[in-house]
């Protein structure tokens, strides 16, 4: 066994495969090597906070473009009907 792993805990294995499958949405790089159960457990809580804290900024982030979205449709709508208007009542510039 290369990593020490087989002669551990069941709750230690356990956090190592939850601390390595969190480790994959950064890419799979994960530099630091906790020694222990609480270092793991540091490691897994710091990676679910971080994946909370980029899903809430990736949320703002649609919900804006989304409301920028429906406000410059209501404006291109109010500009057509405004053409429209203008067209049939023979307005020129």
């Amino acid at each position: 066994d290369q990593h020490g792993i087989r002669g551990r805990s069941l709750a230690y294995r356990y956090l190592t495969s939850l601390h390595w499958s969190l480790s994959q949405f950064t890419g799979g790089m994960d530099e630091v090597t906790p020694e222990n159960s609480q270092e793991r457990i540091y490691v897994i809580a710091t990676f679910l906070a971080a994946l909370v804290l980029a899903t809430c900024f990736s949320s703002t982030l649609t919900s804006s473009m989304t409301r920028l979205h429906i406000l410059a449709s209501g404006h291109a709508k109010q500009l057509a009907v405004l053409r429209n208007y203008l067209m049939q009542n023979g307005i020129s510039k």
